[in-house]
């Protein structure tokens, strides 16, 4: 297992990718800056509602799927074992920071220029480390990215989104040791 300092450097150092790559697709495709897309335009309390929402619909999917559905719970093991070898803190560094730059790129930047589906297509594919045994979990992260894409089509605030996705990722860390 690699070191907790270097699993943080890589964490950050992806994000950081994922912000710059964004702030470069909207660059070149001329439109507003990440800046410009991150002022919300709502009020908070309706950002964290709807962000919040979503992200507890989409953990509580996840999680009954998980728990009722044998086959389901038999291909995302590798992921589940995976995650639970990673030292607490970092898992949870990386559930909560991970979704700023990935919503920034993925709904920021890609799904105007793209679309909702394919948006959240690359994000499921990417999140399967291209790796076969990862597919259900990359299917996982694709309907997830739908959710979330949804969130920021509907409301029209990127927060929401980043928030939908925070709150997903807290909930199924929470529930990892409880998953058997």
């Amino acid at each position: 297992m690699m070191r907790p300092t270097v699993l943080a450097l890589l964490l950050l150092g992806s994000q950081a990718v994922l912000i710059a790559a964004g702030q470069a697709l909207l660059f070149v495709t001329r439109r507003d800056s990440l800046a410009a897309a991150l002022r919300p335009g709502l009020p908070w309390d309706m950002i964290l509602a709807v962000g919040g929402a979503a992200g507890l619909v989409g953990a509580l999917l996840v999680l009954g799927l998980y728990r009722f559905v044998p086959a389901y719970a038999r291909a995302v093991r590798p992921v589940v074992e995976l995650f639970r070898r990673f030292p607490r803190r970092q898992l949870w560094a990386a559930a909560l920071l991970s979704p700023f730059g990935e919503e920034l790129f993925f709904r920021g930047a890609l799904q105007p220029l793209v679309g909702l589906v394919w948006a959240a297509l690359v994000f499921g594919l990417l999140h399967t480390g291209f790796r076969r045994e990862n597919l259900a979990y990359g299917l996982t992260a694709a309907g997830m990215g739908l959710l979330f894409g949804l969130g920021y089509q509907f409301l029209g605030e990127l927060w929401a989104a980043v928030v939908a996705h925070a709150v997903y990722n807290a909930l199924v860390m929470t529930a990892l040791p409880l998953l058997t």
